[in-house]
């Protein structure tokens, strides 16, 4: 297995397609936020590592722009499959890491520094597992762009406060209202990406507060609306079944009052 996940050269087959794949929506915006310029108006030009790949479209629509990209998981099967759609593109990967993240990347001596860093279709506990991994494994990627799966809000703000803790600033999100026409208002998946930028020496900007670490800046953004309102009457199904002066109550119950503020907003 070594032999395939560790290719340093282009997997090109035969009469490979020379289109672009078609992205969802949902990896567009991750493919948006990893190409954003840096602050000075420099295109990013570094490694990209395309952590938790799947079947790696992002990592190989990132590689079609002629970006160096990496692309890891943590499983064999779904890497196998980013190494046949590579193939199928006839784009090349700087590796196919079989490995847990940046970490993988920061312990292979053969790759360069990875300057972003995806992180996308996990939960958002395990994201900040992974980040936390990035940063202790030395040399922390400069962005991170991390599209977490929907879960109970207080795992959002887990991931929120792992990024400032590791002194990183959300500079910018994207909401994503993927329901569908027949599925409620505030149904299954309301989805954001966070683009977060490595704060310099020296920033001592103020942290986040309750309110944004829980559901981002305020925007006008409708999708955004359907994410605090989804979760807003999620915790107050939470609260009715929690028992009165319990500590869980009492934080769920802080958090109500800041999302009911933010739905009327």
């Amino acid at each position: 297995m070594r032999a395939v996940i560790s290719l340093r050269v282009a997997v090109v087959a035969a009469g490979a397609l020379a289109r672009a794949a078609a992205l969802s929506e949902r990896l567009t915006h991750a493919l948006t936020l990893a190409q954003r310029p840096w602050a000075c108006g420099a295109a990013p030009r570094g490694l990209v590592a395309d952590v938790c790949c799947d079947h790696g479209y992002l990592a190989a629509e990132l590689a079609s722009l002629g970006r160096r990209v990496v692309a890891v998981d943590i499983a064999e099967t779904p890497l196998r499959n980013a190494v046949r759609h590579f193939a199928d593109r006839g784009v090349a990967a700087e590796a196919f890491l079989l490995g847990d993240g940046v970490a993988a990347v920061a312990r292979d001596a053969a790759l360069p520094w990875c300057e972003t860093a995806i992180v996308a279709g996990v939960g958002a506990r395990t994201a900040a597992r992974l980040i936390d991994a990035a940063c202790d494994a030395g040399a922390p990627p400069r962005r991170f762009v991390v599209q977490p799966t929907q879960q109970h809000i207080a795992h959002a703000r887990d991931l929120r406060s792992t990024l400032w803790a590791r002194g990183y600033d959300v500079a910018e999100e994207l909401w994503l209202d993927d329901n569908g026409a027949r599925l409620r208002r505030t149904g299954r998946r309301v989805l954001v990406t966070l683009r977060a930028e490595r704060r310099g020496d020296g920033d001592d900007r103020r942290p986040p507060g309750e309110a944004a670490l829980l559901v981002g800046a305020p925007t006008a953004s409708a999708a955004r609306r359907s994410y605090v309102e989804h979760h807003r009457d999620w915790l107050a199904d939470i609260v009715r079944g929690l028992p009165e002066g319990a500590d869980a109550r009492s934080r769920s119950e802080r958090w109500l009052a800041l999302l009911d503020a933010e739905a009327r907003a």
